[in-house]
């Protein structure tokens, strides 16, 4: 099999999947034949060669199932079972998915920002938001946000003394030299930590390199000087906008 020839049949895909408004109206034929297309071994074999020349950032493996939501991170449905497509395939063809975020105060009201590992195959290196991760299949935003919290900083519910939902957006990020396409709907949270709850704070799935810890001036600053993620440049603004309006 000529692995380049994978190419063409992803941007079919991804053209289909954009016009039915990321997968939310994909029609019962345009499902079958992604999903038909995505278990084929010869392409999950094209797909890894691809991964390997940089041609594609996530590799089959990466096959977590991702419900695909519309704008309002609503769970859609085909008949009375819930449309999922694995992690690898909802980047690659821009199928919109659920993603939480939270920003993580520290009990005397310092933000705390990761610096994401240089394993990491997007962003390697980068600042970031305090936690953010998928929703996978039909866990809900609040399941995922505790269990990031914990993978990615070792911090507990119990190390947390107020969690505040601030809102849910729409965000999009692309390489299409990569043929990497993100559409997330992303629900951000405010986590206040419990003042004994620093401390607590590890790195337990070694995601995270470091931590980088700001008042919300210094944040602001952030977004214009720092390298950052994609993750960060999207919510961080957002999350500025709801502590000036309840200031």
């Amino acid at each position: 099999m000529v692995y380049e020839s994978i190419i063409p049949e992803i941007r079919e895909l991804r053209r289909i999947t954009t016009e039915a408004d990321q997968g939310v109206d994909l029609s019962t034929e345009h499902q079958k034949k992604i999903i038909d297309w995505s278990n084929d071994g010869d392409v999950l074999s094209g797909i890894a060669v691809l991964k390997n020349s940089g041609k594609v950032i996530e590799s089959p493996n990466k096959d977590e199932l991702l419900s695909v939501v519309d704008q309002k991170g609503n769970l859609c449905f085909s008949g009375s079972k819930n449309i999922c497509f694995p992690r690898w395939l909802c980047h690659l063809l821009g199928i919109r998915h659920r993603c939480s975020h939270a920003v993580v105060v520290t009990y005397n009201n310092f933000i705390i920002f990761q610096r994401r590992s240089r394993k990491k195959d997007v962003s390697p290196g980068a600042l970031d938001i305090s936690v953010g991760g998928h929703v996978k299949d039909t866990s809900t935003y609040e399941d995922a946000l505790l269990s990031e919290m914990y993978e990615e900083l070792g911090i507990k519910r119990d190390d947390t003394s107020k969690i505040t939902e601030i809102c849910l957006y729409e965000n999009q990020f692309s390489d299409p030299e990569r043929n990497f396409y993100s559409v997330e709907a992303r629900k951000v949270f405010e986590v206040q930590l419990k003042d004994s709850a620093f401390s607590n704070i590890r790195f337990v799935d070694n995601e995270v390199a470091g931590i980088y810890l700001c008042d919300l001036v210094e944040a602001e600053a952030v977004l214009k000087n720092e390298t950052i993620a994609s993750g960060l440049k999207g919510t961080l603004p957002h999350y500025i906008d709801r502590k000036r309006e309840c200031n």
